[in-house]
Parts: C-alpha cells; sequence; structure tokens
C-alpha cells in the first residue's frame, strides 16, 4: 500500500507485524504459483501516518519481465490481472508511455498529476523504456 498511496489524504491503514515478511504467499484459484497478500488495520487515531502518500511514485508496477528460454526472448507477466504479452507495456502504476509526434519521441506522463518528463520512471525503465524506445 505503500507505493501506491497516491492521495494527500492521510493514510489510516498500518501493514499488520504478522504479514510483514517477504516470504507470505498465498495460492489462490487464479494465482496458484502463489500471490503476496499485504494485511492491513485501519487507525484514524494515529497521529502521524505509517504511509505517507507520493505524489509521482515512480517504483510499483503490476508488471514483471520474464524470460522464455525456448523463444530466447523477453515477455511481461501482469501480477494483478495474471495477463501475460510480448508487446512491451505502455503503462505501469500511473505511468504511461506517450508518443509526441513534434518531437518524434516517446514521453512519459503521470496520470494523477499531469506530470510529463522525458526520462522514464523506474516502473517502466525496468520493464525497457529509455528516452529512445
Amino acid at each position: 500500500l505503500d507505493s501506491i498511496w497516491w492521495s494527500e489524504e492521510p493514510c489510516p491503514f498500518r501493514q499488520c507485524e504478522e504479514n510483514v515478511p517477504e516470504t507470505d504467499m498465498f495460492s489462490t484459484s487464479w494465482s496458484p504459483q502463489g500471490y503476496r497478500f499485504y494485511v492491513y488495520v485501519c487507525d484514524r487515531m494515529q497521529k502521524v501516518p505509517a504511509i505517507q502518500g507520493g505524489l509521482r511514485n515512480e517504483t510499483f508496477s503490476e508488471w514483471q519481465s520474464l524470460w522464455d528460454e525456448a523463444l530466447q526472448k523477453w515477455y511481461f507477466h501482469n501480477q494483478e490481472t495474471e495477463e501475460s504479452q510480448w508487446e512491451l507495456p505502455t503503462q505501469a502504476g500511473c505511468w504511461r508511455a506517450q508518443w509526441s509526434a513534434e518531437w518524434n519521441a516517446h514521453f512519459y506522463w503521470h496520470e494523477p498529476t499531469g506530470h510529463s518528463q522525458w526520462v522514464a520512471p523506474q516502473c517502466l525503465a525496468d520493464l525497457g523504456w529509455t528516452t529512445s524506445t
């Protein structure tokens, strides 16, 4: 939750200590290999929020790059929808790669804030986007 809380409002949620280890994976009908669930408690009485909002989180991505040994090429798996594709995703988190016909290059746009930049945010750079993609 701390990587996707973009609101300016204080976050009332705190992660439960029992669920902190990175090894907690749970098998589901839609993800038999396991899915990482986080458990939170809502505490509106906390004085300082445990989770701070970040206007332009550049690290969160629902995508992961996976190598196909048989075809010797990368493909992309969406961990939220369980869909896979060969094409480089154009959106990760709240960031989107957009084409500028005027500059003949891609730029990167953050949907919630309307901020745009020429340098790929980390979430898209990790997938293979660069300033020349």
